[in-house]
């Protein structure tokens, strides 16, 4: 029996966690969770989730800043602890997404596509071409005003005097979210310290790092969709096999809360997840995703 590892990044809301954690809890899945260091959670408080996955707790706990090289490192953490054993697929949840699928379905679905490697790409522009091309002055506080002022001017600053990095090898961008297959999650821990000494320095780099592994790598034809979306272009699946509405995001940069309304949407979506949900925005559409793939 083939089984899955579900990647989770966490930081906040115990009662969500704990249904997200429950929807997966599935004979052929095991569950890899990452709290946040900044987050007041405890590792304890999720043990009783899982009665079926095994539950393994991502250690040490890294503080993580959105945007920053951290998130690449913790989820380069998550896959090196994830492949240790061997799984069909390594699936990358944050704590606020949920499935919208059972797990008969996505496995199913997996099968049948066994071998491709699932991202969102995007397209390409300016800021991600700075990003990957250009160092970033300090990369873990990308949403401080202090740090993008800095940002702009050690970018002129680089641009002026020709102090560009990464001028032999292309970017690629994706959404963060993932489902990739064994060989290529461990061909990825593999290149672990190239990883480190590319993306360092550089911004977006959870959008950034994975994708551009992929596309100058042995995997980069196993894409099982090659196509570029807009990650402003309204709702999409993409590649990722994740339901994300850009329509109404927050500031151009994160995607809208979903709601009670969004539920038949969900349902007719061909999506295996959906992101994202609050519990303090809406408890009704968690409820009723719970209640429908618990039945």
């Amino acid at each position: 029996m083939t089984k899955h590892a579900y990647l989770i990044l966490a930081h906040k809301s115990k009662e969500q966690i704990c249904k997200l954690l429950e929807l997966l809890d599935h004979e052929r899945n095991d569950i890899y969770l990452h709290l946040d260091g900044k987050s007041k959670l405890k590792y304890s408080d999720f043990k009783s989730c899982c009665k079926k996955s095994g539950l393994f707790m991502a250690t040490p706990r890294r503080t993580v800043s959105w945007g920053g090289v951290s998130i690449m490192r913790t989820e380069l953490q998550l896959l090196r602890q994830a492949t240790a054993g061997s799984y069909q697929y390594y699936h990358l949840l944050s704590g606020q997404d949920l499935p919208i699928k059972s797990q008969d379905a996505i496995h199913s679905f997996f099968d049948r596509n066994q071998g491709k490697e699932f991202l969102t790409l995007w397209e390409n522009n300016e800021q991600t071409y700075n990003s990957f091309h250009y160092r970033t002055i300090l990369p873990e506080n990308n949403r401080f005003f202090l740090a993008k002022k800095l940002k702009t001017m050690n970018l002129i600053f680089q641009k002026r005097h020709h102090k560009m990095v990464n001028r032999d090898m292309e970017e690629s961008f994706a959404s963060q979210w993932f489902s990739i297959t064994d060989a290529f999650a461990k061909y990825t821990v593999e290149h672990e310290k190239w990883l480190n000494s590319v993306f360092r320095r550089s911004g977006q780099t959870d959008e950034l790092f994975l994708a551009t592994l992929l596309a100058n790598s042995p995997f980069k034809d196993n894409l099982y969709d090659k196509t570029l979306y807009n990650e402003k272009d309204g709702v999409h699946s993409g590649g990722s096999m994740r339901y994300i509405d850009w329509t109404n995001s927050a500031n151009g940069r994160h995607p809208a809360t979903l709601t009670a309304k969004d539920f038949d949407a969900l349902m007719a979506s061909d999506s295996f997840w959906a992101r994202k949900f609050d519990i303090q925005q809406d408890a009704t559409i968690i409820d009723m995703i719970y209640n429908r793939l618990k039945a």
